[in-house]
């Protein structure tokens, strides 16, 4: 017969209806072996639940990973307009700090797959995060060169070698997905970065190497107004669409300026080169005849 202690029993709301059946059905069963028969098939229950949202959550990181360049191109885009006003209107200092740290850090986690190279981008990362956000701490008279050089130079160093390892990535690609193509619009974007902060480390040491025409000249007020002006210089030479606003008239500035422009079109060329010639290679696999053996 039914034990009615089992109605009182903390699992009876997990107890599965065909072992109270089978318990019901079988009056020579034990009570305790019923329960220890649930408990059971509890345990079942959860581990399974526990594993289907571990699937879904693993699903749903390979989806967001098949969209990364897209995302970083995003955060990439929000970063060169925030960093386009001189004095960080856009979203104050220190929230325009957080949202520039956490592109980087986005264009780390997203770039550097392999050990060997994220322990060096990481280095470079570090520095760049203390030095960034070393100046709220310090004295409001302190120097800040030496801060600003160590920054600069991580920063061309991560974008740099960020850019390096696109390139890279590209011609080891053999399949070519929309998201490929975003990865390289985003490394474009990287070295035009890369260039922005050479720029700022050659006006640290040889101060007054570009002239800044009437219109620009509020923007050299501050650092972050001279970040905002050489991203300017950068993007321009790099696109070849410079204004003439900002020009360079001092060496070494004066033959970066024209190297950036020769990388700029080189890598357009080569990558677009590269692209077209993966594509080609996959849609003649896709529709070649099988060979008959």
């Amino acid at each position: 017969m039914w034990d009615s202690s089992i109605d009182r029993h903390p699992l009876r709301d997990n107890l599965p209806y065909w072992t109270k059946v089978q318990y019901k059905n079988s009056p020579s069963l034990d009570k305790n072996d019923t329960v220890l028969e649930c408990t059971r098939t509890l345990e079942i229950q959860v581990a399974w639940v526990l594993r289907c949202r571990k699937c879904l959550y693993e699903a749903r990181w390979v989806k967001l990973r098949s969209h990364k360049h897209a995302i970083l191109l995003a955060a990439m885009v929000v970063v060169v307009i925030v960093e386009s006003f001189n004095h960080r209107l856009v979203l104050g200092p220190v929230a325009s700090d957080l949202a520039i740290s956490g592109t980087q850090l986005l264009a780390f986690l997203t770039i550097f797959d392999e050990k060997i190279n994220r322990r060096v981008a990481l280095v470079a990362l570090s520095v760049a995060f203390v030095s960034a956000w070393a100046h709220y701490v310090m004295p409001e008279n302190s120097p800040q060169d030496g801060i600003r050089l160590a920054n600069h130079s991580a920063l061309l160093l991560l974008f740099g070698f960020a850019t390096i390892v696109m390139l890279r990535h590209i011609f080891e690609q053999r399949v070519v997905r929309i998201d490929d193509v975003i990865g390289a619009v985003c490394g474009y974007i990287l070295a035009g970065a890369a260039w922005a902060h050479l720029f700022m480390v050659i006006e640290i040491f040889v101060p007054g190497c570009f002239s800044v025409g009437q219109g620009f000249g509020i923007g050299l007020d501050t650092w972050h107004g001279r970040l905002a002006v050489l991203n300017y210089v950068s993007l321009g030479s790099l696109t070849g669409v410079g204004s003439g606003q900002v020009v360079a008239v001092r060496p070494p500035a004066t033959v970066l300026t024209a190297l950036e422009a020769v990388f700029g079109q080189f890598y357009i060329a080569i990558v677009v080169a590269q692209l077209v010639g993966a594509r080609l290679s996959q849609g003649l696999k896709q529709t070649a005849p099988p060979t008959s053996e």
